[in-house]
């Protein structure tokens, strides 16, 4: 399975997590519920987090671009993962937000996605490195070189 299940699919939820890793939610949403946990932390600010309940909405399907460098752009504008900071970074996103993933063109050195309000994610592929981890139901699927 590479991307064939995700055509057709509305991506949401394109967000930046840990710097400059992005993540697309695709498909049907559904709560993901973390009960509460007593932590042994000897940190105050994690032993709040972990006494919470978090209820985090996401995709039946996840990917995750972690190659250290990515370029998104919509019909008004693009964002990459070396200018994730301000407004405008954050507009792009929400303009990708909602999009169908049309069509994956899977070349040499690129893989490009698709979308279609005119939309595009392209990603460099690393040879030595996955270019992208696939989720289903939040259990790792495959990695994509």
């Amino acid at each position: 399975m590479d991307f064939e299940k995700l055509i057709g699919l509305y991506s949401w939820g394109w967000s930046i997590v840990y710097d400059q890793i992005l993540s697309i939610e695709f498909g049907e949403a559904h709560l993901n519920i973390r009960e509460p946990v007593k932590s042994v932390s000897p940190s105050e600010k994690i032993t709040r987090a972990m006494a919470r309940r978090k209820i985090t909405p996401v995709g039946q399907w996840n990917i995750t671009f972690e190659a250290g460098f990515w370029v998104a752009s919509s019909f008004f504008s693009s964002t990459s993962s070396e200018q994730i900071e301000g407004a405008d970074a954050r507009e792009t996103l929400k303009d990708m937000d909602g999009q169908v993933l049309s069509r994956v063109d899977i070349e040499e050195n690129f893989l490009r996605l698709h979308f279609d309000l005119g939309g595009t994610l392209e990603v460099p592929r690393k040879p030595d490195r996955a270019t992208c981890e696939i989720y289903f139901n939040n259990c790792h699927v495959t990695s994509f070189f």
